[in-house]
């Protein structure tokens, strides 16, 4: 998942890490829910306005690491999400104490909570109460951000539905494909491209392998390291559209600029003033693909 706030998506980052968390928080303040019966109007709101954008942004800090950590196994964003809102509720077992304290400062008539016996916190009572306070929490996060998560990414990253193609509809093959929605069952390689922000292949001029990796290399320049099999890489392109140039390198047709030889081997330079090596395999195509230019 890339989040850089980009002109285009920074306002819709904004209203769902801010915006949304404080305005669900509203009606759990203003009716005074919990602690709040016992704080003035204001303070019953900040209190529970803070506390849902916590619980907020710790619920995408952990889905971005569980993300990172559960990548080798393409594991479905709606199971990220949920596990990430559970250990999120868990998390806020340890802050909410906190944010009772301060808001208490301003509490009149403050009964005795359960929270306040020794030996009550982290105990499984502790933590069922917690859990069950927060459903309304652990709910609107669920299923708000698995609707996130199926926007375009011009609104936000990390889609994981595909897109549906009517029934009977003919299969084209477009000369530069999209990415795509990624789904749970796409490949490695196209659903690492995506979190990228690589939604078009036409964008990419060449792949390298590099162990367990490949090394993506943009148009501009740029390099992105991905967790994926080379051939799987070489195979999300469209046919036609580059050619292999060496057992490790995929290049873009109209990238190859120019050959050049170095001693007894070939060389391919490419645009963006990459040189990569051309085996004996390929050096026949390679140089055809550059006279027909």
């Amino acid at each position: 998942m890339t989040w850089s706030l980009e002109p285009k998506v920074w306002w819709a980052k904004l209203a769902f890490f801010v915006g949304i968390p404080i305005l669900l928080s509203l009606p759990v303040g203003v009716f005074r829910a919990g602690l709040g019966q016992f704080l003035p109007l204001e303070i019953s709101v900040a209190f529970w306005a803070t506390t849902w954008l916590l619980t907020w942004l710790s619920s995408e800090l952990i889905l971005q690491v569980l993300h990172r950590l559960l990548r080798p196994w393409n594991t479905p964003i709606w199971a990220e999400i949920v596990l990430a809102v559970l250990l999120a509720t868990a998390l806020s077992a340890l802050y909410f104490p906190v944010l009772m304290h301060m808001a208490s400062q301003f509490a009149f008539d403050l009964p005795k909570f359960a929270a306040d016996r020794p030996g009550y916190r982290g105990s499984f009572d502790h933590m069922l109460s917690v859990f069950v306070s927060g459903t309304p929490g652990i709910v609107a996060w669920i299923a708000l951000r698995s609707v996130f998560a199926m926007l375009p990414h011009s609104i936000l990253p990390q889609s994981w539905l595909s897109t549906k193609q009517e029934a009977g509809a003919p299969t084209q093959q477009p000369s530069h494909p999209k990415v795509g929605m990624p789904s749970p069952t796409m490949s490695r390689f196209a659903r690492e491209l995506y979190d990228a922000g690589i939604i078009d292949t036409s964008k990419v001029v060449a792949i390298q392998a590099n162990d367990h990796y490949v090394n993506v290399i943009l148009t501009d320049a740029k390099e992105h390291l991905i967790l994926s099999r080379f051939t799987d890489a070489v195979d999300a392109m469209a046919p036609g559209e580059g050619i292999r140039i060496h057992r490790s390198f995929w290049v873009r047709r109209d990238a190859i600029q120019d050959v050049e030889q170095d001693g007894t081997h070939l060389l391919a330079r490419l645009q963006t003033g990459h040189t990569f090596p051309v085996s004996a395999k390929y050096r026949g195509l390679v140089e055809h693909v550059v006279r027909q230019r």
